[in-house]
């Protein structure tokens, strides 16, 4: 099978790594919200339990309002039709007299009531009864086949209804002012246990940062253990062969996010990185261990310089097909001040993978790669040319064995 391998893959890839923009307060802003939507549901659903006990209650009073003055009725009109007439005995029916005009059809005609007896016909006064429901309900008599019903209702101005009404007025400011007490009282407890989330949720990002850091050096490591036993090695020199390596820049990025969120753990200060490419993979005209290298520790050099103060520090990776663009915010920094700054990076950094910027830039010499550094207050630029050359090189690069 014939495989054709292309030296660059095209693919957009911008991602913008930060930890300037932690508003948590977005957290507490939807957490004070939800509290306060569950409080307004539990305050309408009690309110309404509130009007509901109102209206039974007016409801029971009326029902048995209505039982009463039925049986009163029914008694009164129970001696009426046994023929006594006593007013002393009668309750509601007092005020009668009996007629002899025509008899009626309609029984109650305004506040007078109609009843047939014998050959004669007596009509009762009912405005006493009138007088009596007048202050709290309204009433509409009718009596039909030996049975009277009473219907009842209550009237609004009424001293029993502007009871309920005052009471059920207590009663929701009662819940207005529980509601607001227990809200004021809710909210310290969120706070706490919102920052207590994120102080959880940080260190175990952190947790995750660093081990995973731990692994990527770890491969990195195993890459170095192959090279060596590739090149056979000797303890003085390292002879770097023109090679063409695959090297898998969305990867690569990945691997850069974590080493740099990596330091910020250690070394805190607010930053923006922006990862930008034009490409998703590049076959590149030198060891990918070794590149990876390069970059990583000028990466790490770029961090240690940006370090101090309290503005937003930016900085960028910028992989192109043949060149790679690294961007950052920091005093003007030539390649000389570059590699004076980084002679102390050892004492910041406790790991012989990251190289001072003089190691870095003899290496890339070494590597067969061009570099250019463009000084810029708060922005300079690092540009390293000729990735994907591939002519054939033998270089050596000289380490001193240490005794």
């Amino acid at each position: 099978m014939l495989n054709i391998k292309k030296s660059t893959i095209s693919s957009g890839f911008n991602k913008v790594i930060t930890n300037a923009e932690k508003n948590y307060w977005q957290y507490y802003t939807t957490s004070t919200i939800i509290t306060f939507l569950l409080i307004a549901i539990i305050d309408i659903l009690i309110y309404q339990d509130f009007v509901f006990q109102i209206k039974e209650k007016e409801e029971s009073y009326l029902q048995g309002t209505e039982i009463a003055i039925k049986n009163l009725i029914l008694h009164d009109l129970k001696l009426v039709y046994d023929g006594v007439l006593d007013s002393s005995k009668l309750i509601i029916l007092k005020n009668y007299s009996p007629v002899n005009a025509q008899k009626r059809n309609t029984l109650i005609e305004g506040n007078v009531l109609y009843i047939n007896w014998g050959h004669e016909q007596i009509i009762f006064d009912l405005q006493p009864l009138v007088y009596l429901l007048s202050s709290i309900i309204t009433d509409n008599f009718y009596y039909q086949k030996n049975d009277i019903t009473v219907k009842l209702g209550i009237k609004q101005d009424s001293s029993f209804a502007q009871a309920n009404l005052s009471h059920l007025n207590i009663q929701t400011f009662g819940l207005l002012i529980i509601s607001v007490l227990g809200f004021l009282m809710a909210m310290p407890l969120i706070i706490y246990f919102i920052h207590k989330i994120e102080k959880f949720y940080e260190l175990t990002k952190k947790i995750s940062i660093l081990q995973k850091e731990h692994e990527v050096y770890l491969g990195y490591a195993k890459a170095f253990k192959d090279l060596d036993q590739h090149s056979a090695l000797s303890d003085e020199f390292l002879v770097i062969k023109p090679t063409i390596d695959h090297l898998d820049v969305n990867e690569f990025l990945e691997e850069i996010k974590i080493l740099v969120l990596a330091y910020n753990v250690r070394v805190f200060y607010k930053f923006e990185l922006h990862l930008i490419s034009d490409v998703c993979s590049i076959d590149i005209a030198c060891n990918t261990a070794l590149f990876k290298q390069i970059i990583i520790s000028l990466l790490l050099n770029i961090l240690y310089f940006m370090r101090g103060g309290t503005h937003i520090k930016n900085f960028s990776i910028n992989f192109h097909k043949g060149k790679i663009l690294i961007i950052y915010d920091s005093f003007a920094a030539s390649e000389k001040h570059m590699c004076q700054w980084s002679e102390d990076l050892s004492h910041h950094i406790y790991n012989p993978y990251i190289l001072n910027c003089k190691r870095i830039f003899q290496l890339i010499k070494q590597c067969g790669l061009s570099y250019e550094v463009v000084p810029q207050q708060g922005n300079n630029k690092i540009t390293i040319f000729n990735l994907t050359k591939k002519e054939e090189f033998n270089r050596v690069i000289k380490f001193n064995k240490k005794y």
